[in-house]
């Protein structure tokens, strides 16, 4: 499989080109939210033929490896993401995180 090899962002998540994946079982999806919002707009990732999906029970890392390209989907009606397509190959699955300087804390960013 030829390994797509730059970073895909969709809002807040971004799919990481990696090229191996853990040791994990790897369970198959047709359709998997890889980033959840809290108004319920998630990034979807749909696949007529699926795809497999495997969690760094260490790190809780999320990993995709998709043999065929896929669509990742913002589930927005108004101001939503534009649909991307992406491509086979396997990924790591990052959330974007921003710094409170009142709270000291790093948290997920949402929209």
């Amino acid at each position: 499989m030829k390994q797509h090899n730059k970073p895909i962002r969709h809002g807040e998540v971004m799919l990481v080109p990696v090229d191996e994946l853990p040791t994990t079982t790897a369970v198959n999806h047709k359709t998997y939210i890889i980033g959840h919002s809290e108004t319920g707009h998630h990034h979807v990732l749909e696949s007529k033929t699926g795809f497999d999906a495997f969690l760094d029970e260490a790190t809780q890392a999320l990993y995709l490896e998709l043999s065929e390209p896929a669509q990742l989907v913002h589930k927005k009606q108004v101001d939503a993401h534009k649909t991307l397509v992406v491509p086979a190959g396997r990924y790591r699955v990052v959330h974007k995180t921003e710094y409170d300087p009142w709270q000291q804390v790093i948290r997920g960013v949402f929209d």
